[in-house]
């Protein structure tokens, strides 16, 4: 029998740039340094583009358009278009867990739990826009 430990639903992934992200946000000081905020307006803003377009597809002139920095501005923050991608995902990812998990914490019959996340994956968009899918997963010679 599972028993609950009072952990969010997330606690079993560990992602490292969201725990970058809390140290800088709460180890020490409440306030994010500019480059972290920054950063993670990039990552924020560049998201969308790679679930759209793919890694390949995501030009670096869309990322610099979105975000309004330069190259340099951009990769200041990212050793590589490999390293903001990899976050980006993570971003993504912790976006749609995160709503389609939102209102079931406080539910405690497991079905009707279940039903909610249900729920919030039919009415809630993460606000990132279509994935990438490819001619043949699509089906309909696209």
């Amino acid at each position: 029998m599972h028993q609950e430990t009072g952990r969010s639903h997330l606690s079993l992934w560990y992602d490292a740039a969201s725990d970058h992200r809390s140290q800088s946000i709460w180890g020490g000081s409440r306030e994010m340094r500019k480059g972290e905020q920054t950063r993670q307006e990039i990552i924020r803003e560049a998201a969308p583009i790679f679930n759209r377009h793919g890694y390949e597809g995501a030009a670096l002139s869309d990322l610099m358009k979105a975000t309004g920095l330069e190259k340099g501005g951009i990769y200041r923050h990212f050793e590589s278009k490999q390293q903001l991608a990899a976050e980006a995902f993570d971003y993504a990812w912790n976006l749609a867990i995160d709503t389609r998990f939102e209102g079931t914490q406080e539910i405690s019959n497991t079905v009707d739990r279940l039903k909610q996340i249900v729920r919030n994956f039919r009415d809630r968009r993460a606000g990132l826009g279509a994935g990438r899918m490819s001619s043949a997963e699509h089906g309909d010679g696209f």
